[in-house]
């Protein structure tokens, strides 16, 4: 497997209240994308980080871990993060709310488990296909689920910002958990919404990783694109190449 990570701050934002992680070792990565007032943000986003961090790095191996295990280990993090990020908040007495999105996971050659809280994503492109893997806690989601809106419309909404759920923001969330087969020649992107807000077209996204010669340039790709078409908000991507 290959790992490339890039972020960017864009060209709307002073500061990047995005963060990211992963271990070509064990196959981890995540991103987080912060929101709040002042700084609350960068402290929600980079708190959620290192609670994986430190997680992850206790005595018992990963290995030894089945993906019950593993998926289990995820998910635990996620709501050790929340009561972090929530009592945090609260101790502080921040003005505006304080929380981050998070999309983590575990990959190996021929397997992913993830959890997802909030708007960031996992897409897998296969061939010449693109899907994402995981779903929206947003309210543009929502409204397509009741079938107000088609996914198309959905992409472009003026209130596709809106998330419903997201680390910190309540006293307890509900982690999604899911699971993918994968196989040689498969692509992982992980992204905040500064990527996929930015380019509305998977296929496009899918078009600017696959024509790069390699892993970097199509890191590099991405994140110019959505500069050109605006760079309203920090973009962060994570791909993981299955070899």
């Amino acid at each position: 497997m290959k790992f490339v990570a890039q972020t960017n701050v864009g060209k709307q934002r002073d500061r990047n209240e995005d963060a990211f992680d992963y271990d070509s070792e064990t196959g981890f990565f995540m991103v987080a994308d912060g929101m709040g007032g002042l700084d609350a943000g960068d402290i929600a986003s980079r708190a959620t980080i290192a609670i994986f961090q430190q997680g992850l790095s206790q005595p018992a191996p990963l290995t030894n871990c089945n993906k019950a295990g593993r998926l289990a280990l995820l998910q635990n993090l996620a709501i050790e993060a929340n009561d972090k990020v929530y009592t945090y908040a609260n101790l502080y007495d921040f003005q505006t709310r304080m929380g981050t999105t998070l999309t983590a996971g575990f990959v190996s050659d021929s397997h992913l488990l993830y959890v997802h809280v909030g708007d960031s994503r996992i897409y897998l492109i296969r061939r010449d296909k693109i899907r994402q893997l995981t779903k929206d806690h947003s309210l543009v989601q929502e409204m397509v689920d009741m079938g107000k809106i088609s996914l198309d419309e959905a992409r472009t909404h003026m209130q596709r910002n809106i998330i419903s759920q997201a680390i910190g923001l309540e006293p307890v969330i509900d982690v999604d958990c899911g699971e993918c087969q994968l196989e040689p020649g498969d692509i992982l992107l992980a992204c905040t919404d500064g990527l996929h807000d930015m380019i509305t077209s998977d296929l496009e996204i899918a078009a600017l990783i696959q024509t790069a010669e390699n892993l970097d340039a199509g890191a590099s790709n991405l994140i110019q694109k959505a500069l050109e078409n605006g760079g309203m908000d920090n973009v962060t991507v994570v791909l993981v190449e299955i070899e």
